[in-house]
């Protein structure tokens, strides 16, 4: 039972008070017997040195606090709807021993349930019940509150001027339409658009269940305030990529496919350019070592002179020669996995190389695992770490291949292994380069999203929803890897832009303030 909280000295029935005082007393043996439940698990989990119990660790501390609070104060009495403060960032409670995840986020109404006038009378002893001031029992439902969209009239006050000068009226409030002659909010665009690239829900189906609430609209009215939102974002979105060729060392990249439907299916290709800090996607017509200078220069600092981590593709190469080696280029280890563990069915000696890859992985995981570890200080123990232990690895792996490789005959064993070899000073640049991953995953990852629309749209109908679809992908990205929720990044993002026209926000700026 919880949530039982009565002032005893105020009770005057003894019968009543007999039978809170039985009630408390169950009550402090349950909570009693969960406390000593929870700390048992603790002290099981101190003796753990394994860092991946930490969060399960400090989420029972916190419970044995809860629990020990409850059964100090005999429970806690809920005061009435308030909203509960959000969960930080990336920081999600997980349950631990199969309890409930506590959801902590959301907004907690209080509904108090009770017995009716036909209830009144106790079907054991036939007497009249009565209340227990203060005491129940609670316990707690998700609820679903139907969305709903309202007219908001903006009456703009009139004022005259007792000296005979002309009517003066009221401003209208900056950023609450979208468009100044519009009908609709920005908050609703950024509904929409958020729905759209976020979830990836198609205009029609956003349409149609907004016309089920009451709201008559037609996709494109959506597609239109998408668009209009993207505008007051451009100097954003174009901003973001001077920002990574910038700010960044190493920049992952990639390419995947993307269609023009108005072309006939035409394919254009969908470019990324990502950091620990940022992304940023760009669809183009061409998948060639020209686009790929175009991206990597800034209009005044020239072509980027960092390092380059990618899949290998010939284009980057061709790029690199075009500019003289401006910039270094970085292979991915995962890609030489992926390519070992297709033929190891066949080639039982791609095992023993698979093998010293996962250690260069596992080396790197427990390394970056750390949450103590930041800026330089993690910098200096991956230049530490890889020199200590990666380079021997590496250097295994370099023997498996000399003395596993039978010549270059046309074996998918052999061909793996040249391929490994043409690449091998790319492979192992990240020893030297401790800003530089072992891989390319994170290009391939911020592709997902962009790959999930494209399965429920089928693409982009004409090249400004191209233009709109990679500009919110860049900035719902960014968000995510800077931990910003993307609903209030857009809606400040674009009242500033309204307030003064090309202005400048990321999704970083709202960090901290």
């Amino acid at each position: 039972m919880q949530g039982m909280k009565l002032s005893i000295a105020q009770e005057k029935n003894p019968e009543r008070l007999k039978q809170v005082i039985r009630l408390y007393e169950v009550e402090n043996r349950q909570l009693h017997a969960k406390l000593q439940d929870i700390q048992t698990e603790l002290d099981r989990l101190k003796q753990t040195d394994s860092k991946s119990l930490q969060r399960e660790l400090e989420l029972l501390q916190r419970q044995v606090n809860d629990a020990a609070l409850q059964s100090g104060n005999g429970g806690s009495q809920r005061r009435g709807r308030r909203t509960r403060p959000p969960v930080p960032p990336g920081k999600k409670l997980k349950p631990a021993g199969g309890r409930r995840t506590i959801q902590t986020e959301l907004e907690l109404e209080v509904r108090h349930v009770g017995f009716g006038e036909d209830e009144m009378v106790c079907p054991h002893c036939g007497g009249l019940r009565h209340e227990l001031a203060g005491v129940y029992e609670s316990s707690e439902v998700i609820e679903v509150v139907e969305r709903r969209f309202i007219v908001v009239r903006v009456d703009l006050q009139k004022y005259g001027c007792d000296g005979g000068c002309t009517v003066a009226t009221v401003p209208a409030p900056v950023g609450l339409k979208l468009q100044a002659r519009g009908r609709y909010s920005l908050s609703f665009a950024v509904t929409v658009a958020i729905a759209h690239f976020q979830y990836h829900q198609p205009y029609a189906a956003q349409a149609k269940q907004m016309r089920a609430q009451g709201l008559a609209i037609e996709p494109n009215t959506l597609c239109d305030q998408t668009y209009a939102l993207s505008e007051l974002l451009r100097p954003s979105y174009d901003a973001l990529r001077l920002w990574i060729l910038e700010n960044q060392d190493a920049i992952g990249t990639d390419v995947t496919g993307w269609p023009l439907l108005e072309k006939g299916n035409r394919k254009y290709k969908l470019h990324v350019l990502n950091s620990p800090q940022a992304t940023f996607l760009s669809i183009q017509r061409r998948k060639d070592h020209q686009t790929v200078l175009e991206l990597l220069t800034h209009p005044e600092r020239g072509v980027f002179t960092g390092t380059l981590v990618t899949d290998g593709a010939a284009e980057y190469q061709r790029a690199r020669l075009e500019v003289d080696g401006a910039f270094q280029l970085a292979a991915c280890w995962s890609h030489i996995r992926s390519r070992l563990f297709k033929i190891a069915p066949d080639y039982p000696e791609a095992v023993a190389a698979l093998d010293l890859i996962d250690g260069l992985f596992g080396i790197e995981s427990s390394i970056r695992g750390s949450p103590d570890l930041t800026g330089e200080a993690l910098l200096a123990e991956i230049a530490r770490r890889r020199n200590t232990e990666s380079r021997a690895v590496v250097d295994k792996i370099r023997r498996w291949m000399n003395t596993t490789a039978t010549g270059w005959d046309g074996s998918s064993l052999n061909a793996a292994i040249r391929h490994m070899d043409d690449r091998w000073t790319e492979l192992i640049l990240f020893l030297e380069r401790p800003e530089v991953w072992i891989h390319n995953n994170g290009s391939e990852f911020d592709l997902r999203r962009p790959v999930l629309g494209r399965r429920n749209w089928g693409g982009s109908r004409a090249k400004s929803g191209m233009r709109v679809a990679e500009l919110f992908w860049s900035l719902i990205e960014t968000c995510r890897r800077a931990g910003v929720d993307p609903d209030e990044y857009l809606k400040v993002a674009a009242r500033r832009a309204i307030e003064s026209p090309g202005a400048v926000t990321l999704p970083f700026d709202l960090i901290n303030k």
